[in-house]
This record gives structure tokens, C-alpha cells and sequence, in this order.
């Protein structure tokens, strides 16, 4: 004859624990619900100077504990090429800061048909058919690639930069520059309002220092009434013609 308080322990534990899970999972859930609501961005901080406004709409009502920020910025930058930084910043309990700039033109160079805008750390900033009078212009002894030349996508030649690079380091020296012109690989020849001088840099040296070291022979020159017509950089010493 089967023990009937056996019988009765186990279907009381079996009970217990039926019940025991279903409080666990009503428990489970409210928790949820309620840590998924208390967690919830609710307000979305933009912090930028940029034109280009991005959509940040859909970020409302996410979960910010569960955000994958690095997942975030890659779509963002997906959909805003141009954009030169973008941060994501989580402040609990439900706030998201959103801060970014956007690619500033800094030269241009002219490459099948049309002008690619070029920002100072080599992203393509932008297309133009015409010359713009307020970029620096460059002129390259070969064509940029087309993956090259999308938007937002990093121009690998080193001389490009380290002519721009040069271009910009010429306004601490309040010198105006006509053009720059790179040939061949290494050479940078940047041609500056006449009567100054044509300067030839060497890819292989120093920015500030060519630049400390041309502006020191420009002053030499006009200290003794010479006008220098070409400054060679690429040697050891400075070579310039007069």
C-alpha cells in the first residue's frame, strides 16, 4: 500500500516549486519591465557646430544599458560619411550626450573633371565642377583612385598630406600661396605670391623646420635687397637661386 504522506511531500514540493517559478518569472518580468523603462534614453544631448544635422530620433526609448555605442556610431557614420568625430557618451539613468563634428575642406585637387575637396587629415570633404578661390590648390602627377575619392574616405598618398600640411603651416609666416604642385613622389613644390620665392620640400623632412629654414633665408635675402627665385629643399642644405 503506497505511503500516503510520501505521496502527499512530493506533490507539496512539486507544487512549491511550480509556484516558486512562477513568482520567479512574474518577479523576473516586472524587473525587467521596470529596470527597461527606468533605463530608457529619454533625453538625447547634441553638442556639434555642424551644418549637418544627424537623426537621432531613433535612439529614444532604447535601452541605455544595453546600447552598443560602437554599433551606434557605425551606423551613424554610414548614413553621415562627412562626419571627421563622432562620441557616443552613456549617462545613467537616462540620458545619451551626442558629440561630432563634421570634415572642414582644406585644399582641393583637380581629378577627372572635377575638383575633390580634401580636409587636413586626407578625408574627401566634398566634390565641386569649379575652383574654389579660398582652398588650397594641388595639383598631382597622377589621378586618385575611385575608392579613394568617396566621401568621408581617407586619401592614403602621403606626399597629398604633407603638402597640405606645408600649405597650412605657411599662414604662421603671413605667406599667400598660388599653388602647390607635386610632380613626382617626395617632391612638394609650393608656389608662393610672387615676388617670393618657389620652394621645393623634401617629403622626407620636417614641416616646421623647412619652413623655420625658408623663412630665415626670405629674411636673409631681403635684409641684403636679394630676391630669391628658388629655395631647394631637398639636399642636406638649402640650395637657393637668386
Amino acid at each position: 500500500m503506497p505511503n500516503l504522506s510520501n505521496l502527499q511531500k512530493f506533490l507539496s514540493n512539486k507544487y512549491f516549486l511550480k509556484s516558486f517559478f512562477a513568482v520567479s518569472l512574474l518577479a523576473s518580468l516586472g524587473l525587467g519591465f521596470f529596470f527597461s523603462e527606468l533605463l530608457a534614453i529619454k533625453n538625447v544631448v547634441v553638442k556639434t557646430d555642424s551644418e549637418d544635422k544627424i537623426k537621432t530620433q531613433y535612439l529614444d526609448q532604447k535601452n541605455l544599458l544595453t546600447l552598443d555605442l560602437e554599433k551606434e556610431k557605425a551606423k551613424i557614420k554610414e548614413e553621415h560619411p562627412l562626419l571627421e568625430h563622432l562620441e557616443l557618451r552613456k549617462v545613467y539613468p537616462n540620458t545619451l550626450f551626442v558629440s561630432y563634428t563634421q570634415i572642414i575642406p582644406a585644399a582641393q585637387i583637380k581629378n577627372n573633371g572635377e575638383y575633390l575637396l580634401i580636409s587636413a587629415s586626407g578625408k574627401i570633404a566634398g566634390k565641386k565642377l569649379k575652383k574654389s578661390a579660398n582652398l588650397l590648390n594641388l595639383t598631382y602627377y597622377q589621378k586618385i583612385r575611385y575608392f579613394q575619392s568617396q566621401l568621408g574616405q581617407e586619401i592614403g598618398n602621403q606626399d597629398i598630406l604633407y603638402g597640405i600640411k606645408a600649405g597650412n603651416r605657411a599662414k604662421e609666416f603671413d605667406y599667400q600661396i598660388e599653388e602647390i604642385m607635386i610632380k613626382k613622389p617626395g617632391v612638394i613644390t609650393i608656389k608662393l605670391t610672387p615676388p617670393l620665392p618657389l620652394i621645393i620640400f623634401s617629403q622626407k623632412k620636417s614641416v616646421a623646420k623647412s619652413w623655420a629654414i625658408v623663412h630665415n633665408i626670405i629674411r636673409s635675402c631681403e635684409e641684403r635687397e636679394q630676391k630669391p627665385k628658388v629655395i631647394n629643399l631637398l639636399f642636406d642644405k638649402p640650395i637657393y637661386n637668386l
